[in-house]
């Protein structure tokens, strides 16, 4: 077997272990973005970076297309190492009580919101949001995904984002 035979079996192997596994397994930290009608049967997971301007982009796209109305979609907060505030941007949204909290929080600071500079968690706070970005990141380097934004369906395949947003 060939070294790229090897890393595309192993990716294969990561792969099917992925999708054996219970979506809620996965998601378990992330909170749900869906209003309207969106159908538990087109489930989607977006690992995204609130500071990443193409996830703001594509943020502002999938409210135009009215994407939650038509899908559930899992948001599964990644930030990268890079954007200085992006971390500080995950708390805030994280501390929402509620998924529909958070989903507002996570709408208002992509669209530009500083709401999240006034947010000052406790330690606790951090430690508890630490674990579950942790929990974000592991899936990330499980799945393999490059940079945010990154779609999967709920079978864990890599969705391009304009097929999901034309769906």
């Amino acid at each position: 077997m060939s070294a790229i035979d090897k890393e595309k079996w192993n990716n294969e192997v990561t792969k099917n272990q992925l999708k054996n596994l219970n979506v809620k397994e996965l998601i378990k930290n992330s909170f749900e973005l869906r209003f309207g009608k969106g159908s538990k049967r087109y489930t989607f997971v977006i690992f995204t970076d609130p500071e990443c301007p193409f996830c703001r982009r594509v943020e502002a796209e999938a409210v135009k297309s009215k994407l939650s109305q038509r899908y559930r979609v899992h948001i599964i907060l990644y930030p990268l190492s890079f954007h200085k505030d992006a971390r500080a941007m995950s708390y805030y949204i994280l501390a929402g009580k509620t998924d529909k909290e958070k989903a507002q929080r996570f709408k208002e600071t992509l669209a530009g919101s500083n709401a999240w500079e006034k947010f000052k968690p406790t330690a606790k706070q951090i430690q508890k949001f630490n674990q579950e970005l942790a929990t974000g990141s592991k899936a990330v380097g499980e799945l393999g995904a490059r940079g945010t934004p990154t779609f999967y369906d709920k079978n864990f395949n890599e969705v391009s984002r304009g097929s999901l947003l034309q769906k």
